[in-house]
């Protein structure tokens, strides 16, 4: 198990379908927006975190 998996494990796949979500609602939200909406859910996620799922999904490329 490399530290890529164990931190995804960490995270869980609910966690992983919010993330997403956000991102398809609404296509200009970056990943610190979503960081943003999922503190206030309560949940502490790195922008970097969000930005690895996002581009392991394919949901829309983070380049900037």
């Amino acid at each position: 198990m490399t530290s890529d998996d164990r931190r995804s494990c960490l995270i869980g796949s609910e966690l992983i379908t919010l993330i997403l979500r956000l991102a398809r609602e609404n296509r200009t939200r970056g990943a610190v927006r979503i960081q943003v909406e999922l503190r206030r859910l309560g949940h502490r996620v790195a922008a970097s975190t969000i930005r690895k799922i996002l581009r392991a999904s394919g949901v829309f490329d983070t380049r900037a």
